[in-house]
């Protein structure tokens, strides 16, 4: 009796709770290790190196800026090369600390960013005491060097702020951001002087794409390889609807995993990118990079503006001269 009971329970518990399938559970996606990534990587090792320890006045070229359009990874680049640093200060922070720079950020607020990150707390109220309490937190800690993410939202006051830091801490500092970036460092000397390198962080080509990104995308049921037409075909499908931007590749593939679980279908295919694609992708998503554009690139007229200036040419150089009358 008690036996048969036994069995009829298991039976009723596999019906009310549905198998899962260990790899159907989310999990934390790995950093993909593409060119654009490596070298970033080789950039911040690079960027580690411009400190002098043994006479820090000798250079105060300490800023690298890191810039590329909204999407393509590089929060995840700066992740990636923070978790491959083992090595820790004196007093067991980081060697590198990351801030991410907040929304309209005033001086004062970003140097109390800097201040936390670092794990203390201001204990002063005006921003000049603020400020001696980061470089004393930044020589005290023995940081090697600060990688500001979202540093687009940087304007000429908090730009000076870095810089003042730069010139006291003789650290280097990484701004990661947008290519508008530039146009603060372009319009003052004193900030252009003080970058040591540039880094484009670059768009993955066709190919980087299908044989190296999309077979280390880690979501249930996402099954891809790169040896295979059918895969690569998806894979083209997806990339031509979705590029440059490796987030909303990402966002895409996430629904897609989501409809295929709740549908308990076997594996992500085409079809269900079709389907994810429809429920997200807006005109407004399309053109959600067109404003990220270099002050060269604003200056630049388009291919329309090309062809009129052709036109208005051509027009000028076929007109007759006319006689002036007298």
């Amino acid at each position: 009796m008690l036996h048969n009971f036994v069995i009829v329970l298991m039976w009723i518990l596999s019906v009310a709770v549905p198998s899962t399938n260990p790899g159907d559970t989310p999990q934390r996606q790995p950093v993909i290790e593409t060119s654009s990534v490596k070298r970033f990587w080789r950039s911040m090792k690079l960027a580690l190196s411009l400190r002098n320890q043994y006479d820090p006045k000798a250079d105060d070229a300490l800023i690298v800026p890191v810039y590329g359009k909204s999407g393509l990874g590089k929060t995840f680049a700066i992740r990636g090369f923070i978790d491959s640093i083992s090595a820790r200060t004196v007093t067991g922070l980081p060697q590198v600390i990351t801030v991410v720079v907040k929304h309209r950020a005033t001086p004062k607020g970003l140097v109390k960013q800097i201040l936390h990150a670092l794990g203390e707390s201001p204990r002063g109220r005006e921003y000049s005491d603020i400020v001696d309490e980061v470089i004393d937190a930044i020589q005290g800690h023995d940081i090697s060097m600060f990688i500001f993410d979202e540093a687009d939202r940087l304007d000429e006051e908090t730009f000076e702020c870095l810089r003042a830091l730069v010139d006291e801490t003789h650290r280097p500092m990484v701004l990661v951001g947008l290519p508008n970036i530039l146009k603060i460092i372009r319009l003052h000397r004193k900030f252009k002087d003080r970058v040591a390198f540039g880094v484009p962080f670059e768009v993955l080509d066709t190919d980087e794409f299908l044989d190296v990104f999309l077979p280390k995308v880690v979501l249930p049921r996402w099954i891809y390889d790169a040896s295979n037409d059918s895969d690569r075909a998806m894979g083209t499908f997806l990339w031509e609807r979705t590029r440059p931007v490796l987030r909303r590749v990402r966002k895409v593939l996430n629904l897609a995993s989501r409809i295929v679980l709740i549908d308990e279908e076997k594996s992500i295919t085409q079809k269900h990118i079709e389907e994810a694609l429809k429920k997200i992708l807006t005109d407004d998503d399309e053109d959600d990079d067109e404003n990220n554009v270099t002050e060269d690139e604003e200056e630049r007229p388009g291919a329309h503006e090309d062809e009129s200036n052709r036109r208005q040419d051509a027009k000028r150089k076929s007109r007759p001269n006319r006689k002036k009358r007298t």
